[in-house]
């Protein structure tokens, strides 16, 4: 939301400052605008943290990844030996829930063309943090050689 409130601020009030002078009453609406927006941005992350967060604690893996990593997934499903990972082991499981999207999400862009789909974030994260060396030999081969090509 605040990435498209900059881009209007940009062309209609930083181009033009002399259309807003005088106006402060339209300079003040127009930055209560972007504190609502501002507001209402955070309000939805805090929800879908929440969201990812409940969901963790009832072990639902599928709504627990998509809350918190906010994406169009290629592939809503989560291969069975993952949930049965993630189910019987707590700590990794909780290792996944702390994780840092944003260097994931990074990490991910970095090797390319690799599907986005809920079972590759675990690969990745799997093999840059926890080190489940039974998840790393269940890698899909294709990711494995990105992976490997990239290190």
């Amino acid at each position: 939301m605040s990435e498209g409130w900059h881009e209007v601020e940009h062309d209609l009030r930083y181009k033009f400052k002399e259309d807003w002078d005088g106006a402060d009453w339209a300079s003040r609406a127009f930055n209560g605008v972007f504190a609502a927006l501002e507001t209402s941005e955070w309000t939805m992350l805090k929800i879908l943290d929440d969201q990812s967060y409940y969901h963790y604690k009832m072990k639902n893996w599928k709504a627990m990844l998509r809350a918190k990593f906010r994406l169009r997934f290629s592939s809503q499903n989560l291969s069975s030996y993952i949930e049965e990972w993630l189910n019987n082991s707590p700590e990794d499981a909780k290792k996944l829930y702390r994780a840092d999207r944003g260097q994931i999400l990074s990490y991910i862009v970095s090797l390319g063309k690799v599907p986005l789909t809920l079972d590759n974030i675990i690969h990745v994260y799997n093999m840059k943090v926890i080190g489940n060396e039974e998840i790393m030999k269940a890698m899909p081969k294709y990711l494995e050689r990105i992976v490997i090509s990239r290190v």
